[in-house]
């Protein structure tokens, strides 16, 4: 087939995207991967959010996010996160206000930008339309090993921030 390795967690094999991927002439590697949902190369992973499920929705509410970027950031050198959605996918409430609500995604989103400019931030409207843009970001890079992607680790300070995003009024910097 000669496509590209990609490394994928195995919570992703319910998603689209391994099959298209697969389709498509990539050879995957299937990994329990505690940091990203893809590894494109060794210097790329993805976040994958799909937008239609509420897998970004609860990721944003839990702070889960949050502890996933930091993850990402210290493990590769362009972290990316990748939201998903379908043609039908209800917009995204971005009604201007006055004032910046984090109980709203596009708030929480912005949130994130500010405070991981490093972390790219990817759209997708498919399954095949991500597989197609995977295969773009990984040309020409070195594969990804399995073996170094499953070998990183959240760590312990990365879970004792995530606790301390809980409480209100606290950001882990304030610890």
């Amino acid at each position: 087939r000669g496509g590209r390795d990609v490394v994928v967690d195995a919570r992703e094999l319910r998603a689209g995207v391994p099959r298209a991927l697969y389709e498509g002439g990539a050879r995957l590697a299937v990994e329990m991967l505690e940091v990203g949902d893809y590894v494109l190369s060794a210097t790329i992973a993805v976040e994958r959010k799909n937008v239609d499920t509420g897998d970004l929705d609860s990721s944003l509410e839990s702070g889960r996010l949050w502890a996933q970027l930091r993850a990402l950031r210290a493990h590769y050198a362009t972290p990316c996160l990748l939201l998903e959605f379908s043609a039908g996918t209800r917009a995204l409430d971005a009604r201007a206000t006055s004032n910046m609500s984090l109980k709203r995604v596009p708030d929480r989103l912005a949130k994130a930008a500010l405070e991981y400019p490093d972390v790219r931030l990817l759209w997708s409207p498919s399954a095949e339309g991500t597989a197609g843009l995977f295969r773009a970001l990984g040309d020409g890079g070195a594969s990804p090993d399995a073996a170094a992607a499953v070998a990183r680790r959240e760590g312990a300070s990365s879970r004792a921030s995530r606790f301390v995003e809980k409480i209100p009024g606290l950001e882990a910097a304030d610890a």
